[in-house]
C-alpha cells in the first residue's frame, strides 16, 4: 500500500539500494542524496509538485558514501565514504551545453579516523569541516583537508556529533547522559587560532542519542535513552562560567534510537525513531503531529521542513 499523508510533498525514486543520508541545500534550491548503491543523487526541489523527477547524479567510485553535507554557498557538498572512513568533496560545474555537472575533488582527505565516522558537518562561515567517529573523536579539519584540531570527548563512545548552525560551534553526545560543545575560535584575519570547551548540557539520566541547535545557537534540544526530550535556553555567557539552564522536559511518544532536530526559530521539533517522526511544540511540549510507517525501512535522517519528504 502507498504510504499517504497531508504533509507529503513528493515520493523521490532513483537510488536501487539503502538510502543512508540527505541534505537539503542552504539556497533551498537542491537536495542531495547518498546510497550503498554507489550514487548521489541531486534533485531540485522546485520539481517536487511534478509527476517526473529529475536529478543528477555523482557517482562514489571504489566506495559509497554514508552522509552528505552542503557547502553555505550551495556548490558544493562533502561526504564520509564508508570503507575508506575519510571525505570527499563534490563541486559543482557546468557543460558544455550549460546543465549543471558534479565532479569529485582529486584527492579525498587523508584516513585519520580508526573507527566508522558517523556524522560529519561544515561551518556555514566556511572556515572548517567537522568528523566525528564512534569511538571519542571529532577532528576539525580546515577546508584542504589538514587537520585543524583532535577532539577527545571522554564520552565512552560518541552517538552522535555536528556543526551548530551559526557555525561557531561543534558538539558531541553520547553513552554519557550530557551534551559538550566546543567553539572553534578564529582570530580576526581568519585564520584559526583554537579548540575551546563551551558549555555542556546535563540533565538527561541515561545517554543522549543526539541534539540540535536553533538558527542562533541560543536554544539547544536533546533526546535521551531516558525517554525524555529536553529544550534548553544557551543564550549565555559560557566564558564567564555561565551555564545553560532548562526550559522545559517532555516524554517522547516512541522509544528507541532517536535523531531530534528544532526549527529556525524554535517553536517545532521532530524526533524520528525507527518507523515514525512524532512533531512537538516547544510551547506546549506535546506531540501535535506523528507520522507512522512512511517506509519499508528504518530511519536514517530526517530534517525539519515545512513539508515532509519521503524518499525510497
Amino acid at each position: 500500500m502507498m504510504f499517504t499523508h497531508p504533509w507529503l510533498a513528493s515520493s523521490l525514486k532513483g537510488h536501487s539500494s539503502n538510502i543512508t543520508g540527505f541534505d537539503f541545500s542552504p539556497n533551498g534550491k537542491y537536495l542531495a542524496s547518498c546510497a550503498e548503491d554507489r550514487t548521489i543523487l541531486l534533485w531540485g526541489v522546485k520539481d517536487f509538485s511534478q509527476k517526473e523527477h529529475k536529478y543528477i547524479r555523482a557517482n562514489v567510485d571504489l566506495d559509497h558514501a554514508m552522509q552528505v553535507k552542503f557547502s553555505p554557498d550551495s556548490r558544493a557538498f562533502i561526504t564520509s565514504l564508508s570503507m575508506a572512513n575519510s571525505v570527499r568533496i563534490f563541486k559543482f560545474g557546468k557543460k558544455d551545453d550549460g546543465s549543471l555537472s558534479i565532479q569529485a575533488s582529486p584527492e579525498d582527505f587523508q584516513q585519520k579516523h580508526t573507527a566508522d565516522v558517523i556524522n560529519i558537518g561544515i561551518a556555514s562561515s566556511g572556515r572548517f569541516i567537522m568528523t566525528c567517529s564512534k569511538d571519542t573523536t571529532i577532528i576539525v579539519w580546515d577546508l584542504k583537508g589538514e587537520v585543524l584540531s583532535t577532539i577527545d570527548t571522554h564520552q565512552v563512545n560518541n552517538s552522535y556529533g555536528a556543526v551548530s548552525l551559526c557555525g561557531r560551534f561543534v558538539a558531541s553526545s553520547g553513552f554519557t547522559p550530557d551534551v559538550k560543545v566546543w567553539e572553534v575560535c578564529f582570530d580576526k584575519s581568519g585564520a584559526f587560532r583554537e579548540v575551546t570547551r563551551a558549555f555542556e548540557l546535563k540533565g538527561h539520566s541515561a545517554g543522549i542519542y543526539s541534539f540540535a541547535f536553533n538558527g542562533d545557537s541560543t536554544r539547544m534540544v536533546s533526546v535521551s535513552k531516558d525517554g525524555t526530550w529536553k529544550f534548553w535556553n544557551t543564550n549565555i555567557e559560557y566564558a564567564k562560567g555561565q551555564d545553560p539552564y532548562l526550559l522545559q522536559t517532555g516524554k517522547c511518544k516512541h522509544t528507541g534510537r532517536a535523531i531530534i532536530a528544532i526549527s529556525h526559530d524554535s517553536r517545532t521539533v521532530t524526533i524520528s525513531t525507527a518507523f515514525n517522526i512524532s512533531v512537538y511544540s516547544t510551547v506546549t511540549m506535546e506531540c501535535e503531529q506523528s507520522i507512522d510507517n512512511p517506509h519499508t525501512g528504518k530511519f536514517i535522517v530526517h530534517s525539519v521542513v515545512h513539508r515532509i519528504l519521503q524518499v525510497n
